[in-house]
Parts: C-alpha cells; sequence; structure tokens
C-alpha cells in the first residue's frame, strides 16, 4: 500500500492499515459552555474533563452552515470547485460552530490513520445530523481542512434499523471523520469535536453541512455534553514515521 503524507510531502510504502504502531490517542473535549466560533473557549486536551458543563448552539434550517470543501461523490464542474482543502475561517465565526483547539505542539507530530469522534449530545429534535472536521490551522491563521465526516442521529445505531431520538436525552455518537495523513509541525495546534481540527493548531467543530433537509423544524437545540465526548487521533510512534 502506497500513502501519501502531507507536511512532509512525500510518498510511503506500508504493508498494514492501520500502520503497526499506532497509538490511538484521545483528544477530550473542553468547552465550559462556550466552544462556539474559533474564538470561543473550546479546547482539546489529552486530559480528561471533570465537572464541566456542556457546550451547545441553535440549528435553523432556513440559516444552515453551508459546505466549505471537503470530500463529495457528486461530480460536475460547481461542485468540484467546492471540493478538497479549503479555508474554514469564515466558517468558525459562526455562532452555531463549535471549535475546539489543542495547545500547540512541542514537537512534530505525524497523524495517519482513521479519525472518530465520539460525541455525548442531546437534541431538541428527534432527528438531526452531526458533522465533524479536521483542520490544519497555519500561523497565518489560515485553517485548511484535512477531513470531515456526518452522522444523520437516527443511523446511530445501525443503517438498516433507523431509530429517532429522545429530545433532549443524551445519546453516545460515533462519527467517522475518515483518515488521513499528516505531519504537524512543531508550533501547531490539534483540534476535535463535532469538528474541526487545524495547524498549527488542533480544532475541532460541530455543525450541519451537507446534507438534505434534516426536518428539524425551525431549530434545533444540541450540544457535547460533560461525559468524556473525545476524538481519537492516530499518532505514530516517533517525531515522524519513515
Amino acid at each position: 500500500m502506497k500513502i501519501f503524507v502531507m507536511g512532509a510531502n512525500t510518498w510511503r510504502e506500508e504493508d498494514d492499515w492501520p500502520l503497526p504502531d499506532t497509538q490511538f490517542r484521545p483528544y477530550y473535549l473542553h468547552g465550559a459552555g462556550r466552544a462556539n466560533t474559533a474564538t470561543g473557549n473550546g479546547t482539546l486536551s489529552t486530559e480528561a474533563p471533570g465537572d464541566e458543563s456542556g457546550d451547545a448552539y441553535l440549528y435553523d434550517r432556513r440559516n444552515p452552515v453551508p459546505t466549505n470543501g471537503g470530500a463529495t461523490l457528486i461530480p460536475g464542474a460547481f461542485i468540484a470547485t467546492n471540493a478538497g482543502p479549503r479555508d474554514q475561517r469564515g466558517i468558525e465565526t459562526r455562532d452555531d460552530v463549535l471549535c475546539y483547539t489543542a495547545e500547540p505542539l512541542e514537537r512534530p507530530t505525524e497523524v495517519t490513520g482513521p479519525i472518530e469522534l465520539v460525541l455525548f449530545a442531546s437534541s431538541s429534535a428527534r432527528d438531526t445530523d452531526f458533522t465533524a472536521k479536521l483542520v490544519d490551522v497555519y500561523p497565518s491563521s489560515r485553517a485548511e481542512s484535512i477531513t470531515d465526516g456526518i452522522l444523520r442521529a437516527r443511523f446511530r445505531e445501525s443503517l438498516a434499523k433507523p431509530v429517532l431520538m429522545e429530545p433532549n436525552q443524551v445519546y453516545e455518537l460515533h462519527i467517522t471523520v475518515g483518515a488521513t495523513s499528516q505531519v504537524f509541525e512543531a508550533g501547531a495546534s490539534y483540534p476535535s469535536g463535532g469538528l474541526q481540527q487545524q495547524l498549527p493548531a488542533l480544532r475541532s467543530q460541530h455543525q450541519h453541512r451537507r446534507s438534505d433537509s434534516d426536518g428539524n423544524g425551525k431549530g434545533l437545540r444540541a450540544g457535547g455534553q460533560p461525559r468524556l465526548s473525545r476524538q481519537y487521533a492516530p499518532l505514530i510512534s516517533g517525531p515522524t514515521h519513515h
């Protein structure tokens, strides 16, 4: 198998996937009630949260968070021009987007493998979509998307047997955020959450996007709960992996 390692900008041959020396390290979401926008108080840490309040946002389907880059299976010139890595700073100014950012990294760190967000969340609606995004934040503050994922809540248990949510009940949601191979340089941060990540800072983001109308009505009150919401980062042992 051959993979391209972004950041190191090199092709590499591998025999297994995930890589044998992968450490799936949890980064916990901390927000203390105000993780909205990139300038909020949302953080990522390897330390589990204590007694913290959850974060919340109001979703209005009349003004949904727009898709800006990312993966797509839809062909066509218009869609193709808006696919792939894109600067997320405009998205991160919205109050209906939760962002979580880690402290700058002390040494180069490689993230190679599948990424998962475990999100504890409730909603006032019986069904809704949660998305997660990993973003690379540069020293210039550019926030470039790396990979993302989406989950419609009714399919949290199975695609074959959808189950609606009970309003305001907390559920454990597993969002597949895709796979990547990226070297984050020293001074970068690592993000996670419903979700967005960035370099040199890591950031996580919760939002609604790239989906059809999910029947939420006028709005949705949703957010991460203080129950160890976390993102698993596939870290490769050593400063970098060669």
